[in-house]
């Protein structure tokens, strides 16, 4: 819960730095989510799944991209830690990033199940889900 709090913090921080349009800033949350769940979040936030989305595509490739050197350059080294940071930052891509480190990997797919639901939980309790909006300004 925490790793995706702090994920959703980071999320709406950066829309309100990038000064993204609500509609975009809110976007960004869904890079916390199963494609799946893509609705529900949608539904709660009052935007359409599809650009929530291609947020949460483009976070996977970075992922896929820069995950496992970044945190190599950062000296992370446990494999518990390589998969639940990864994952809470990345989500889908990070899970296909650490598929080769097999010690890393089920951290990842836990943390890609659980990060997801509890995105949906924490969006659903409508005081973190009215911080959020007010910090990424929508």
């Amino acid at each position: 819960m925490l790793s995706t709090f702090v994920s959703l913090l980071c999320a709406a921080g950066a829309a309100r730095l990038a000064r993204l349009a609500p509609v975009l800033g809110t976007a960004l949350f869904f890079r916390t989510t199963t494609t799946a769940l893509a609705p529900e979040l949608g539904r709660l936030l009052n935007t359409a799944p599809a650009l929530g989305l291609v947020a949460a595509f483009v976070t996977g490739l970075l992922a896929i991209t820069a995950g496992k050197a970044t945190l190599d350059a950062l000296g992370v080294r446990d494999p518990t830690v390589r998969g639940l940071a990864l994952t809470s930052t990345a989500h889908g891509g990070a899970v296909v990033a650490l598929s080769d480190e097999p010690e890393a990997f089920p951290y990842a797919v836990l943390m890609y199940n659980l990060g997801a639901a509890a995105a949906v939980g924490l969006l659903s309790f409508r005081p973190v889900r009215t911080l959020l909006l007010a910090i990424a300004g929508a």
